[in-house]
C-alpha cells in the first residue's frame, strides 16, 4: 500500500494538514488555514523519519533473558537494575554492511552482535542471565557474541576462548556514543568511541575492508541481531540508547548513510547502512 497523495486535497475552512516536517513546530497546519496544534511535552527529539514505508529496527523487548528490563522511547532506550540482563534487536543481519551507535546512559555495559542460536538457547536454558556475560561480568563461554565492553575489552568466546576477554580500545562512560560498523558478508566488525575507530582502526580501512584493526574477522556466516548486555552498577542500573538511524536523543551533528537514511552524531563509512526496511530489501 502506497501513501496517499495529498496535492490535490482541499481543505475548507477549519480543516488541517499535519505533515510533521518542522521538529521546532510539530504541530504546525501546512494546509494553508494556519490551524495551528499547541505542542504540549513535545520537542525536536520527538520528530521520527521512522514510517511504515521505511521502518527502523528497534530492540525487542519479547526478546530479553529475563523480564524486568524497561524499553521507553519507541523501543530504543533499555534499562533495568540488578544482575546482567541481554536484549537484542528487531531485525536480524545475514549478509551487508551495517552502521549503528549506542549511547551510554548508566551502568555497565557490553554491546555488539550475537547469533540468533545463541540467543534463543541462552534465553531458555539460563534465564536471568546474558547471552555475554555472568554477573562477575566474565564471559559465559562458548556462545557466538562478538562485543565491546566498557571496560575497554572486546570479549568473544568463539575467537578469544578466555573468560575475561582481551584489551581493545579505549574504556568509556556515560553519555559516550559507541558506533559500530559491521560487514556481515565478510564478517568483520570494528567499533568506535565518540567518532574515533578503535585499536588505531581508520574510516578508510573499514571502508576498503581492511582488517587489520578490526575487533574481529574472519567471522563465520550466521544470523545475528545486535546486543546490548549490562547490569547495575554501584547502584546506578544498567541503561543504553540505541540509534539504529531514528535516534532517541539529540543528535548534534547529523549524518545519514549513501541513501540517505538515518540520523547520526559520526559519519557513516561509505558503503555501510542503516539497519532499516528499505535498506535491508536492497542490501540484506
Amino acid at each position: 500500500m502506497e501513501p496517499k497523495n495529498v496535492s490535490g486535497l482541499t481543505f475548507g475552512t477549519n480543516g488541517f494538514y499535519l505533515d510533521f516536517e518542522n521538529s521546532g513546530a510539530l504541530g504546525a497546519d501546512v494546509s494553508g488555514n494556519t490551524n495551528n496544534f499547541t505542542v504540549n511535552n513535545l520537542t525536536a527529539i520527538d520528530q521520527t523519519t521512522d514510517t511504515p514505508t521505511n521502518n527502523f529496527a528497534t530492540m525487542n523487548p519479547l526478546n530479553q533473558t529475563v523480564s524486568g528490563g524497561v524499553f521507553s522511547e519507541g523501543n530504543l532506550i533499555f534499562t533495568r537494575g540488578g544482575n546482567a540482563l541481554s536484549s537484542v534487536s528487531t531485525f536480524a543481519i545475514t549478509t551487508g554492511k551495517w552502521y549503528w551507535e549506542w549511547k551510554q546512559l548508566g551502568g555497565n555495559t557490553k554491546v555488539g552482535i550475537g547469533s540468533i542460536n545463541t540467543f534463543t538457547t541462552k534465553a531458555s536454558s539460563n534465564a536471568g542471565t546474558s547471552v555475554v556475560t555472568n554477573a562477575g561480568g566474565a564471559h559465559t563461554g562458548g556462545l557466538n557474541t562478538y562485543t565491546y565492553s566498557k571496560n575497554g575489552k572486546s570479549f568473544s568466546q568463539t575467537k578469544d576462548g578466555n573468560n575475561s576477554g582481551v584489551t581493545y580500545g579505549d574504556t568509556w562512560t556515560t553519555n559516550d556514543i559507541i558506533g559500530c560498523a559491521f560487514d556481515a558478508t565478510n564478517g568483520t566488525i570494528w567499533f568506535s568511541k565518540n567518532g574515533t575507530w578503535q585499536d588505531s582502526a581508520t574510516i578508510s580501512e573499514i571502508q576498503n575492508g581492511t582488517t587489520t584493526n578490526a575487533a574481529y574477522s574472519s567471522i563465520a556466516s550466521d544470523t545475528f541481531y545486535v546486543i546490548q548486555d549490562g547490569e547495575e552498577a554501584a547502584g546506578v542500573p544498567h541503561s543504553i540508547a540505541v540509534n539504529f538511524g531514528s535516534p532517541p536523543y539529540a543528535i548534534s551533528s547529523g549524518n545519514t548513510d549513501g541513501n540517505g537514511y538515518g540520523n547520526f552524531e559520526y559519519a557513516v563509512p561509505s558503503g555501510y547502512y542503516s539497519l532499516n526496511t528499505k535498506n535491508l530489501a536492497e542490501y540484506g
